[in-house]
């Protein structure tokens, strides 16, 4: 299965090459500019997108943590500040282990 990022990386570039490509053909350019233009621009918004698409996966992977965090805990979802929440599960009391396992 392919990462979020790169979806999205793979995403952006080919969307931009398909309009550069369409741009290039209207305004007249000759096909070797155009399709120069056109693949320059694709690597370099599969590079931008690759970077929208890790912040965004980072964005979306800590959002869940704190959703399980408390989901687990037993605090409500929504509709308290996350900083409360993780607060108040770090002030849990820790289970003792026994010795030997």
């Amino acid at each position: 299965m392919a990462m979020p990022s790169q979806v999205i990386s793979a995403v952006f570039a080919m969307s931009t090459f398909i309009v550069a490509l369409i741009a290039g053909m209207a305004a007249g350019n000759p096909a070797s500019v155009t399709l120069t233009r056109a693949v320059f621009a694709m690597v370099l918004m599969y590079l931008v997108g690759g970077a929208i698409g890790l912040i965004t996966q980072r964005i979306v992977s800590e959002h869940a943590n704190r959703y399980r965090v408390r989901a687990m805990s037993g605090l409500k979802t929504s509709g308290e500040p996350v900083e409360k929440s993780v607060q108040a599960v770090d002030s849990f009391p820790k289970v003792q282990q026994k010795a030997g396992h």
